[in-house]
């Protein structure tokens, strides 16, 4: 919530916030694919619950980036591929702030974009769970590297809050 005494901090802290919320909950998600991918075989109800878990991850994370491109960077893109687009600019540094993702977690994330994008238009297609497990082990690689770039992207804000003042 911006105060009239000093709007800018107001608005870094409540996104170095989210950020702390965020990958709270991001951490929890991927403890359970990771869990649940340890089964050889699964139901429709393990698979689903699997992809909805993936989902979620992603869509979490593109709210931290929706929240960063809002306050940093005042430009959140629009149009059909904003997706896309969106995780390609966490990957590079903008005027006012560092890139905020790696290459590796870019690289790793649009393989999950790309999944959550088949999961939400594929209606009539079944869920594969050779291929969820495939996606577990992306999210089991991509997740540490997502954390470390958060938490350099954190301190980031917390240099810039320190500087205000």
């Amino acid at each position: 919530m911006a105060t009239p005494d000093n709007p800018v901090r107001s608005v870094l802290q409540d996104l170095l916030d989210r950020i702390d919320l965020d990958d709270e909950a991001r951490r929890k998600l991927a403890r359970e694919v990771a869990q649940s991918a340890k089964a050889e075989s699964a139901d429709r109800a393990l698979m689903a619950l699997v992809a909805i878990d993936l989902d979620r991850y992603y869509t979490s994370l593109e709210a931290t980036f929706q929240a960063v491109a809002r306050s940093v960077d005042a430009d959140c893109p629009s149009g059909q591929d904003w997706h896309m687009v969106l995780l390609e600019r966490m990957g590079r540094p903008a005027a006012a702030r560092p890139a905020v993702l790696s290459k590796g977690s870019c690289e790793g994330l649009a393989k999950l974009l790309r999944f959550r994008h088949f999961l939400r238009h594929a209606y009539a297609v079944d869920l594969d769970w050779r291929k969820l497990r495939s996606l577990a082990d992306v999210l089991g690689t991509v997740d540490p590297l997502v954390r470390q770039d958060m938490d350099m992207f954190s301190h980031f804000l917390d240099d810039c809050l320190k500087q205000i003042g």
